[in-house]
């Protein structure tokens, strides 16, 4: 993963007054996420789409630049992009602030933390997976999380 950033030179380095947005912009940087594509593949759910659009996966670039649930929040995030004089809307300048001016790439960062607040996926994509253990992974069937008999306990001895 950590493909958000094309250039491998030394960059500054832009640290937000929350740790929390810290670690939410590092595991979507790294792809280490809560996201269900993520989770599917680590075997810990039964599909890797998203809950909102049923038929596409819910990956990174899926929940930032398409998902219709966020639609409004993107819309208003790339109007204020375009006051910054940020035309590229894309994952590297979102999470890495890639081609952007030094004096405002602070600037791209924070707008792209207050989308993680007001979207309500912060504390989702800064979880950990410390509470599963390498033999006993449950699985989930993340479309009908109510029905127990979906829902699998997966040994990996």
């Amino acid at each position: 993963m950590g493909q958000y950033r094309s250039d491998s030179s030394l960059q500054p380095w832009v640290r937000k007054t929350s740790r929390k947005l810290d670690i939410a912009l590092t595991h979507l940087r790294l792809g280490h996420t809560r996201l269900i594509a993520h989770l599917h593949r680590m075997s810990l759910a039964l599909d890797p789409y998203c809950l909102w659009c049923i038929s596409i996966p819910e990956t990174i670039n899926h929940f930032m630049l398409e998902c219709p649930r966020f639609h409004s929040h993107c819309v208003v995030l790339q109007e204020q992009f375009r006051a910054l004089g940020v035309t590229t809307f894309d994952l590297s300048t979102l999470l890495g602030a890639t081609g952007i001016d030094l004096s405002r790439q602070s600037a791209v960062l924070h707008l792209t933390c207050a989308f993680l607040n007001k979207t309500n996926q912060l504390q989702r994509l800064r979880e950990h997976h410390r509470h599963l253990t390498r033999a006993n992974r449950i699985v989930i069937d993340c479309h009908n999380p109510n029905n127990n008999n979906n829902n699998k306990i997966k040994n990996s001895d």
